[in-house]
């Protein structure tokens, strides 16, 4: 009982020092300035980041970030690329005394990606992708040797109120593609997990709704994902 008693006070004392270390001397927001230059050095982007990012600690290690926007190229419209309204990854903190990472949950909210295409072809994504050389090294792995993971453990993914809008300058078309929610429950390779959706588009001569639920199970050698109990709901209209 000693022993035991020692091991949890051992591991109390530290997560408390991770807390107090985290929260009081290791600020995130100095890092803040080191992003925003390596993107506009690496893409000539604008980052963005207007609000403050924080810690969460217990239970879960977790960051939580907001008010992110990057610019599109100079010149284009909308002037920004990529806005998100609230990010946050947590960690569940114990397993990783055991080498194991569980997610705790995974949260995005309020993203919109403006894609752009110009009349004379430039696009959103000039100057984000490094260029590739002629000459690709082949692939020495086989078709024995695929992915696996022993545990991939996910509480929970929350995504909400996400936009996608793919606006083309020459045709002067523009389509939404919306996300207003997908959930994933208690997620673990090899067992189901529950998801729900709920989509629509606006395209130039159609929209469309979509909803839907199930079960998704994905297997350890990440090579089969086996959907049950899905019922879906469609609802379209338009000239297409």
């Amino acid at each position: 009982m000693k022993v035991v008693k020692w091991l949890l006070a051992i591991v109390l004392t530290i997560v408390v020092g991770i807390t107090v270390y985290l929260t009081m001397f290791f600020d995130l927001n100095n890092f803040k300035p080191q992003i925003v230059d390596a993107v506009k050095k690496q893409t000539g982007r604008d980052l963005q980041i207007s609000q403050d990012l924080s810690w969460s600690v217990f239970p879960s290690l977790g960051i939580k970030l907001g008010g992110i926007s990057l610019s599109n190229p100079n010149g284009f419209t909308p002037a920004s690329m990529l806005d998100v309204n609230e990010a946050v990854a947590n960690v569940a903190l114990m397993p990783l005394f055991s080498q194991q990472i569980e997610v705790d949950l995974l949260k995005l909210d309020g993203l919109t990606l403006n894609l752009v295409t110009q009349k004379d072809g430039k696009t959103s994504f000039d100057g984000l992708t490094a260029e590739t050389s002629a000459e690709k090294p082949q692939s020495t792995s086989s078709n024995s040797e695929a992915m696996s993971l022993q545990t991939l453990d996910i509480g929970g993914i929350e995504l909400t109120n996400t936009n996608i809008n793919i606006i083309d300058m020459a045709s002067n078309t523009t389509q939404t593609f919306s996300l207003k929610s997908f959930t994933l429950g208690q997620f673990s390779l090899g067992q189901f997990a529950d998801f729900a959706y709920e989509f629509s588009a606006t395209l130039p001569d159609m929209q469309l709704a979509s909803s839907g639920q199930g079960k998704i199970k994905v297997d350890q050698a990440l090579q089969n994902v086996t959907i049950n109990d899905f019922d879906m709901v469609h609802k379209a209209q338009g000239d297409s």
